[in-house]
């Protein structure tokens, strides 16, 4: 098995390990994960950085490597947040355009947006799909790492919808597969800056859309999600087309 997989699987089962008996006490608390009350929030928030910076800086520091190689840098700053911010308004258009209804909550919105987001992108993209990545050369190599660093962010889910939202085995399993097409998009922006900052604030907005913008009915809230991830599948395609390519082509 190869070198940058090994270390992926090994921080999925050491998150894992952390963040299943948490969330069985988040569960048996009653604690949402997006709580409107502010100590489980605060609480939540704290747990959330120290466990996913944690973990990473310590695997960074077993294996030799640094936070640039998980997207923790200035470089490719601009193309990260050009990219993501052309999905973010292409996406928060779409759910508006179509009746949706934003109810924003300030705490909740600040920790998708400063939590949230930078957390999960660190684990899921930063260290998975670019350890995974460095295993690989060629036009394969996204596809590789984007398949695997979604399958682990979906399956990272697990514990908070069976000990937190109790979902029963088909809501388990669509919430699993929406997770994991997400990771793909998020997968795609992050390949073309190999910064996080943008997948950070793309993947808030997702949640955003999520959590706080509200349809009439289960319906027309599938639907603007599945378009919309469709919108803005499409926008890191047209980026290609237009002749952008990753920064970082041969060594990761």
């Amino acid at each position: 098995m190869r070198k940058g997989l090994v270390k992926s699987l090994e921080l999925f089962v050491a998150f894992i390990l952390i963040w299943t008996p948490y969330r069985y006490i988040t569960g048996i608390l009653g604690w949402g994960v997006l709580t409107p009350e502010p100590l489980p929030l605060l609480v939540e928030s704290v747990v959330k950085l120290v466990v996913s910076f944690g973990l990473v800086y310590l695997f960074l520091r077993r294996f030799g490597d640094s936070w640039e190689d998980v997207g923790v840098s200035t470089r490719g700053l601009r193309e990260s947040l050009s990219l993501a911010a052309l999905g973010s308004v292409a996406l928060l258009s779409l759910h508006l355009a179509m009746g949706g209804e934003p109810a924003l909550d300030f705490l909740g919105t600040l920790h998708l947006f400063l939590v949230v987001g930078p957390a999960e992108e660190l684990v899921d993209r930063g260290y998975y799909f670019s350890m995974t990545a460095s295993d690989f050369e060629g036009r394969g190599k996204f596809w590789v790492a984007a398949s695997v660093s979604s399958l682990l962010f979906a399956l990272s889910h697990l514990p908070i919808d069976l000990l937190v939202a109790r979902y029963g085995s088909e809501v388990v399993a669509m919430h699993l597969l929406s997770v994991f097409v997400a990771g793909m998009v998020l997968a795609a922006y992050y390949y073309f800056g190999w910064n996080l900052a943008g997948p950070s604030l793309l993947h808030a907005v997702m949640d955003v859309c999520g959590a706080y913008i509200y349809f009439k009915d289960g319906a027309s809230q599938f639907m603007a999600t599945g378009i919309g991830t469709a919108v803005v599948a499409i926008i890191p395609v047209i980026w290609w087309l237009a002749g952008n390519r990753s920064p970082r082509p041969g060594s990761r």
